[in-house]
């Protein structure tokens, strides 16, 4: 099931199901990607139909469209639906080609495995996913040097900043309230996730039955 963070292009393959039949859906789904061609109709039909959600974006649900602002004002990988239609205008099949040709060609890979799957397992799943790559003379893995991290703007201690947007399409409103935690590792990053579970229920009681309109 391909997915990707909101506007970055990080794509995700998760694949789940019997432990016996993963090894072939894994290698059956690298081949389709990997010889995978579009048609020019499908092409256009695609453009015209992400241009038409863009247009729309202010119809979604606030709560939604608060998180996509957040995004966008915090994070230096991010882009306004304006931004991203005025780019998708020029896509054509040669340039989605182009731009496929070099991503399979030039990429990094993470994989996380977990369930009835010993170490042997993994390491051959992970040898099958890689193979198709490293068989290919015009392949190289990108280095760490070259993977681009997504960065936050940096909220000073003791600053209060309030970005407000309208619309015209609900009565309902919502407020995303950030707070930054310093810089990320794994243990801070536990803690904090940790919390969110502990405050979570109590939070939604609160918020859903206790508190009256005002």
């Amino acid at each position: 099931m391909p997915g990707a963070p909101l506007n970055s292009f990080h794509p995700i393959i998760i694949l789940n199901g019997f432990d016996h039949k993963i090894h072939g859906l894994l290698k059956k789904t690298i081949e389709a990607l990997l010889t995978f061609r579009i048609h020019p109709r499908r092409l256009e039909l695609n453009k015209k139909e992400k241009i038409r959600d863009q247009n729309n974006i202010e119809k979604v649900q606030p709560y939604y469209r608060a998180m996509q602002y957040t995004e966008m004002i915090l994070t230096d990988i991010a882009w306004s639906p304006s931004e991203i239609i005025n780019s998708i205008q020029d896509i054509d099949v040669d340039s989605y080609r182009d731009v496929m040709n070099k991503f399979w060609s030039h990429l990094h890979m993470e994989s996380l495995m977990y369930g009835n799957i010993d170490k042997s397992m993994a390491q051959n799943l992970v040898r099958e996913l890689e193979k198709p790559f490293l068989s290919n003379r015009n392949f190289r893995p990108v280095s760490l040097q070259e993977m681009i991290r997504i960065r936050e703007v940096e909220i000073n201690d003791g600053e209060n900043l309030v970005y407000e947007k309208t619309t015209a399409f609900h009565n309902n409103s919502a407020v995303v309230f950030n707070l930054q935690c310093g810089i990320q590792n794994t243990k801070d990053n536990m803690v904090v996730s940790l919390f969110n579970e502990i405050i979570e229920e109590s939070c939604f009681n609160v918020l859903r039955t206790q508190v009256k309109a005002v």
